[in-house]
């Protein structure tokens, strides 16, 4: 990086900062996105234990 005014180089800190933060809530949201849909599939896909768990509380899959 070649020299530059401390206010310059400041504001250009900042901003890569703010670049920096920016990537990790996308990165963040990326994967409570990835999480939450791998939870949704899980509960779609009713195991065998599960249904006979709520077979014996009373729910009936015929």
């Amino acid at each position: 990086m070649t020299a530059m005014e401390p206010e310059t180089a400041a504001i250009t800190g900042t901003v890569m900062g703010v670049i920096m933060v920016m990537a990790q809530i996308r990165e963040i949201i990326a994967v409570t996105a990835q999480v939450m849909a791998t939870e949704m599939e899980t509960e779609m896909v009713m195991h065998p234990e599960t249904i006979m768990a709520e077979k014996g509380m009373g729910a009936d899959y015929e």
